[in-house]
C-alpha cells in the first residue's frame, strides 16, 4: 500500500533541496516499465488522501507498468495511515489472489464476522465478512477458521 515510483520523487515532493541529498535508489517506475514484468501481474493499492506518498505515484506506477495483467484499488477516503483493513487492503488483495491463483482462497458459510469500517456514516451498515479458509495441508487442523498453507 502507497507504493512510490522513487526515493528520489518522494523526497522532491517535499523540498527541491531533497532531490539533490537523495540519490535516485529503488525507482519502481524502471521496474515495472521493464518488458519482463509484461506477463507479471500487478496489484497497486493507494489511497487517494494519503498524506505522505502523494496518490500520483500509486497512479503513475499503474498508468506507466508494462504489466499485461494490471489491477488497482484507490480508495477515496484512505490516507497514509487511516484506512479499512479489510475493504481496503484484504479484500483487494484476496480478489487479486483468486484470479491468477484460483482455489488458494475461499469463503465459506461459517459464522460471520462483523467489522467496523471507519467510513460508514454514523458507525452503521458495517460490513458482515465471513471468515477465510485457505485449504488445509496434510494433518492439518480443518475446523480452524484460518489456516495457512504449509
Amino acid at each position: 500500500q502507497s507504493p512510490y515510483t522513487s526515493i528520489h520523487n518522494v523526497a522532491s515532493e517535499y523540498s527541491s533541496m531533497a532531490s539533490f541529498l537523495v540519490g535516485n535508489h529503488w525507482d519502481s517506475l524502471v521496474l515495472l516499465r521493464n518488458p519482463v514484468m509484461k506477463t507479471t501481474p500487478l496489484l497497486v493499492i493507494h489511497g487517494r488522501m494519503d498524506d505522505v506518498i502523494p496518490f500520483s505515484h500509486g497512479q503513475q506506477l499503474y498508468d506507466e507498468a508494462s504489466c499485461e495483467h494490471k489491477h488497482h484499488e484507490f480508495p477515496e477516503l484512505s490516507t497514509h495511515n487511516e484506512w479499512e483493513l479489510y475493504l481496503d487492503v484484504v479484500l483487494p488483495l484476496l480478489k487479486f489472489i483468486q484470479l491468477y491463483r484460483p482455489g488458494v482462497v475461499q469463503q465459506t458459510r461459517r459464522k460471520s464476522v462483523k467489522t467496523k469500517a471507519h467510513r460508514s456514516p454514523g458507525g452503521k451498515g458495517a460490513p458482515v465478512v465471513p471468515p477465510l479458509v485457505f485449504p488445509t495441508p496434510a494433518g492439518g487442523d480443518a475446523d480452524a477458521p484460518c489456516q495457512s498453507v504449509g
